[in-house]
């Protein structure tokens, strides 16, 4: 990978807790410069160590602490955090030393409240601020998308407020996604209407004013 001089996005689908000391093995004194947004699970930290300009980090398992650790000692670009879990109050007091230069934050709906949004407030650069919230097809056929998802309501309020105290120009979103049941006890047939309807499905970004 590090011979590839146009790979900028990585993505690891699954990287379990025993698997730690075979990606360090691996991935030891190896070097991906060209690596701009990285898609891992926490326990991948170590790849994470090994791409000292990325921008954007995914977290697709667990907290995110680890990988939290690696920006902070190997990846002082970046400035996109997706999927962390910002509810640990050690977590964004480590994220915020880590990352200080943070532009953009995307998080789950069930990972923020409003204080936990309101804790954010240390990120001087925060210009985004978007809200992940799944929603099933029956929600979306229905309008829940057009709204925001009452859970929602204060946690965007205190982000309003938030990027209010900052410089303009300031963003603040949330992106709907599909939420459902795509395997079991559904039939074969089933799950493949399932799926096509879903891939037809156009799950909009509702654009909150600031």
């Amino acid at each position: 990978m590090s011979k590839m001089p146009n790979l900028h996005t990585l993505q690891v689908i699954h990287a379990h807790s025993q698997m730690t000391t075979h990606l360090k093995n691996g991935f030891e004194n190896i070097s991906l410069p060209t690596i701009r947004c990285l898609v891992v699970p926490d326990h991948g930290h170590e790849i994470l160590r090994c791409c000292p300009e990325v921008k954007h980090v995914v977290c697709t398992s667990a907290d995110g602490s680890k990988l939290v650790s690696a920006i902070g000692k190997c990846c002082p670009k970046v400035e996109i955090i997706q999927d962390f879990d910002i509810s640990g109050d050690n977590l964004r007091k480590r994220l915020l030393k880590a990352a200080p230069n943070l532009l953009e934050l995307r998080i789950h709906s069930h990972h923020a409240n409003a204080e936990h949004i309101k804790a954010l407030s240390g990120f001087k650069k925060l210009k985004s601020i978007q809200f992940i919230h799944h929603i099933s097809l029956d929600e979306l056929e229905s309008g829940a998308a057009s709204r925001v998802p009452e859970v929602l309501v204060k946690p965007v309020q205190a982000a309003k407020a938030l990027l209010q105290a900052q410089p303009s120009p300031t963003r603040l979103s949330v992106k709907f996604t599909f939420e459902g049941r795509l395997g079991w006890p559904l039939s074969f047939s089933d799950r493949e209407k399932l799926y096509q309807k879903m891939l037809k499905a156009d799950f909009p970004t509702l654009e909150i004013p600031v």
